[in-house]
């Protein structure tokens, strides 16, 4: 991900940025710098970090240790993507910090947070649907920080509380199964997110689906609204960006950061609550 980062940074801003990575692994820095040109350091302790902008996209255990490091030695902003930190090692609040919830970003959730504005909201239900796991995953993905509520659940808990402009969700139900890795594979829950009904349906071991798709349904105080991640039946403008790797939502995130803008962005308090609604329902 820091390296698709770094490849949208350099298409919307040509020439303006030096770019150094931090990778611990020997090999990979050698293709790093033959491949891209990149400075590579073994260590974060050899980088100057004053001022910098730094994107941390390594595994969630070492979030809180490298975003210390960064503050303490002056970064400038510092871009984490989720999920953000560990339950038993949470990164601390900081302003400089922005965390990568890019579905924030996309038009479909930038034209639901303006419906619920204007039309209220009364139930919100999300869906999650992929083939993603086939064989048992490695690391830390295959741990108790890992499983499709992590991963792939986090980026939809952050937009059921965006949305709502909320930072807490009252479980009612729950149900996970572990079907290929060790932790959850599937999950679903029910709950309030203040009065509004909410819900959200996580799969990442359905082989009716070729590719991700997460999607869902507004009921507002007005009417029914049906949604996925590329459309919606009220419709949307399309978001106009520059350039773009993976979608525009991603281009849009890293202008964002770029810019300090942080009218859209995740920041730490909230991404530190969607990890507290996480560490519920993953309780017994």
């Amino acid at each position: 991900m820091g390296i698709t980062h770094a490849a949208i940074l350099g298409g919307l801003y040509p020439k303006r940025f030096k770019y150094q990575i931090v990778e611990p692994n020997k090999k990979i820095r050698q293709l790093l710098t033959k491949s891209l040109g990149y400075e590579c350091f073994a260590s974060i302790s050899d980088v100057n970090l004053h001022q910098a902008r730094v994107l941390v996209t390594t595994p969630p255990n070492s979030h809180a240790s490298i975003v210390r490091e960064c503050i303490k030695n002056g970064a400038k902003n510092i871009f984490v993507e989720k999920p953000f930190g560990t339950f038993d090692n949470k990164v601390e609040t900081d302003p400089r910090i922005k965390v990568g919830y890019v579905l924030r970003f996309s038009e479909v959730a930038q034209t639901l947070k303006k419906i619920i504005l204007e039309e209220g909201c009364k139930e919100i239900l999300l869906d999650y649907s992929s083939n993603t796991i086939t064989s048992t995953p490695k690391g830390w993905r295959n741990s108790i920080h890992g499983g499709v509520l992590n991963e792939m659940g986090s980026h939809l808990v952050d937009l059921i509380l965006y949305l709502l402009d909320n930072n807490h969700i009252i479980i009612d139900n729950k149900h996970y199964e572990s079907v290929i890795s060790n932790v959850d594979d599937i999950f679903n829950f029910s709950g309030k997110c203040g009065t509004i009904t909410v819900g959200l349906t996580l799969n990442w071991v359905n082989k009716e689906f070729r590719k991700p798709v997460w999607s869902g349904k507004l009921v507002t105080n007005k009417r029914t609204i049906t949604f996925d991640q590329q459309s919606i039946s009220s419709g949307f403008e399309p978001i106009s960006v520059d350039y773009y790797v993976r979608g525009r939502e991603f281009s849009l995130q890293m202008k964002h950061f770029v810019e300090n803008d942080s009218t859209i962005f995740c920041d730490s308090y909230q991404a530190n609550c969607v990890h507290d609604v996480i560490l519920i329902l993953k309780q017994k």
